[in-house]
């Protein structure tokens, strides 16, 4: 942990007006392990603090939310607002300032997620939606150029993958120089230069299609050369970018479905006859699967008599209850 880090955490001990004063610990095995953690954290310095809106995603994606929600419209009023930040402090050359916020809006113009009335902006309806979405506008140019392409599983996956919201992205597999072939004309359809190592996106889209096949999440770390935490991590992003897929694909007036079914796999970790049986409350991949290779491959296969008894023996009593009185009032199911 930095030493920023560790004053923040220390910085917390304690309430204003309630405490009067806050104990932070620091745990040591050893003398010299304690000697080592007060010269890492207790008489060293702060780190310097930079401000995070220089960087491109965050300042584009700053530019259209300013604009959407109607708090600063027009070019004068964002570089004026942007020179009073820190941002703006630290950056200091003005000009330069207000050059990157004209290139930048601009190119949301070009993008079509804003438009210009005299000399104010206005979001169209899909630069509104990408805002709430929170996603960057680049990225979501990128989907835009590229859901008409999302036909299958394997090229929904992709495309998600080659979004900022997807990086760092994992390293190169083996067989992935030449499985990308098939993917290029779906990068070629963008007019954004999007991204910096293709091969890489495919590994990342690869490792998601071993989750959504019901590999075990040991099994696809050490194939990917990763950790549970990151595979955990890529999943969440995942399941968001998909939802955020559907929503601007219902904008352009896509079909939806492939998406949706890819979401709930994705979700779960599943392969797709196991969908139905996922509806049900506190069922997952692993008892779904246990479920479906006994013979219940529907949620309506349930509801046969003498039911109860076998899923009791499978999975428990308890669950089984849960389970079957899903069953029998499936308004109860999620």
């Amino acid at each position: 942990m930095s030493v920023n880090e560790v004053v923040q955490l220390f910085g917390r001990a304690g309430r204003p007006k309630y405490d009067k004063y806050g104990r932070a610990l620091l745990i040591a095995r050893s003398e010299s392990e304690a000697d080592d953690l007060t010269k890492r954290y207790i008489t060293a310095s702060l780190d310097e603090i930079t401000s995070k809106l220089g960087a491109l995603p965050m300042l584009r994606t700053h530019l259209l939310a300013f604009i959407s929600t109607s708090f600063l419209t027009s070019t004068e009023s964002i570089a004026g607002f942007l020179e009073e930040t820190f941002y703006g402090y630290q950056y200091s050359d003005y000009s330069r300032l207000r050059y990157i916020t004209e290139e930048i809006l601009d190119e949301l113009e070009k993008w079509d997620f804003i438009e210009r009335e005299g000399s104010r902006y206005k979001p169209t309806k899909l630069g509104a939606r990408i805002s709430e979405l929170y996603l960057d506008p680049l990225s979501a140019k990128w989907l835009v150029d590229a859901l008409p392409h999302a036909l299958d599983e394997d090229s929904i996956l992709f495309i998600i993958s080659n979004t900022l919201e997807m990086r760092p992205h994992l390293g190169v597999i083996k067989g992935a120089e030449d499985a990308i072939i098939p993917y290029m004309p779906i990068l070629q359809s963008s007019e954004v230069e999007y991204a910096e190592d293709p091969e890489k996106v495919l590994s990342t889209s690869m490792m998601l299609k071993d989750w959504i096949s019901e590999k075990s999440e040991k099994d696809i770390a050490i194939k990917y050369r990763t950790t549970p935490g990151a595979i955990f991590s890529k999943i969440t992003n995942a399941d968001w970018l998909l939802y955020s897929t559907m929503e601007l694909a219902r904008m352009l007036k896509l079909r939806t479905s492939k998406m949706l079914e890819v979401r709930v796999r994705v979700k779960y970790g599943i392969n797709g006859e196991l969908l139905d049986l996922v509806r049900l409350e506190q069922v997952g991949r692993v008892r779904a699967r246990i479920l479906y290779t006994n013979g219940f491959k529907k949620v309506a296969d349930l509801r046969k008599d003498g039911t109860e008894e076998k899923v009791s023996s499978l999975l428990g009593p308890e669950l089984a209850k849960k389970i079957m009185a899903q069953v029998r009032n499936p308004s109860e199911n999620r």
